[in-house]
């Protein structure tokens, strides 16, 4: 990334790079805003533009506003959304934006605004990447013209699958600072353009053998309750279209269960995923 925004004609300071000496990661792997105490301060005491983070192999990106802001992943994704559809001419096919059940309601906000359709997978990089491939298949079967592209909002990196079919935090980079450069704002204002939506997560530590009967559990108190509930693997998400979600997702790398939530005000969001944590805390509890 360095060297790429470098030959762009960026002035760019790096910090925490000191794994091309030791082998190590000097800081804390996940580029959150927990793990990013000394790049916010850096961006705003340095007076930056705007600051970058990735994990240890880029398919993250994780960005830090002028004003020291770190901004929710989703963002950096939606920020180029916006860029590459109001920058896209001549284009008499359809479009298609694909990301996964776990990302922000706002693509849904751009999408409608383009006329573009907005397809959702389940969490992993490999459904974006089939589904990508088989829309391009199915269309070029019958000779159609069609735009594809999308990604994973809780990771920042974005995917145009006839350039990479991977998420690529360094390309999200790029085109963030193409932004920058084409739009003369800064980032925090870009930013302010983009449909607003709050998040908030919980974590909850479960014993692996379980988590099948904790779902189900949970998915049948949640429908007792008038709940419409997608179940989606091992997933299980609801909420109402265009306000707010609430999506419930055992880790596929630890034995934890994720509560997010998503909604307009931030309040919400954060009730939402509480009072959803507890019920799942208590049914677990029953088990």
């Amino acid at each position: 990334t360095n060297q790429i925004l470098t030959d762009l004609g960026c002035e760019v300071k790096q910090i925490n790079n000191e794994f091309l000496i030791n082998n190590e990661f000097p800081r804390e792997i996940e580029p959150i805003e927990e793990n990013l105490k000394d790049l916010i301060m850096e961006v705003w005491q340095g007076k930056y533009d705007v600051g970058f983070a990735h994990d240890t192999d880029a398919d993250r990106l994780a960005i830090i506003g002028e004003n020291g802001e770190c901004y929710p992943e989703d963002v950096g994704l939606a920020l180029i959304t916006e860029y590459f559809l109001n920058n896209l001419k001549n284009n008499k096919g359809e479009i298609y934006f694909v990301t996964n059940i776990a990302s922000s309601l706002m693509f849904e906000a751009i999408a409608e605004k383009h006329n573009v359709h907005v397809i959702r997978t389940p969490i992993g990089e490999r459904f974006l990447t089939e589904k990508m491939d088989s829309l391009i298949q199915e269309k070029n079967s019958i000779t159609e013209e069609i735009v594809v592209f999308g990604g994973e909002g809780s990771c920042g990196g974005v995917m145009f699958p006839q350039f990479n079919k991977a998420r690529d935090g360094i390309l999200a980079t790029v085109k963030i600072v193409e932004l920058l450069v084409d739009s003369g704002e800064k980032i925090s204002k870009l930013v302010s353009k983009l449909p607003r939506y709050f998040s908030h997560r919980e974590k909850i530590m479960i014993k692996r053998k379980n988590i099948k009967s904790i779902i189900e559990q949970v998915k049948k108190e949640l429908i007792d309750e008038g709940e419409i509930v997608n179940h989606i693997n091992m997933d299980l998400k609801f909420g109402k279209e265009k306000e707010w979600f609430i999506l419930i997702h055992p880790s596929n790398t630890e034995p934890i269960i994720r509560v997010i939530s998503e909604a307009r005000r931030k309040s919400l969001a954060r009730i939402y995923c509480e009072a959803t944590t507890e019920l799942v805390k208590l049914i677990i509890s029953k088990l």
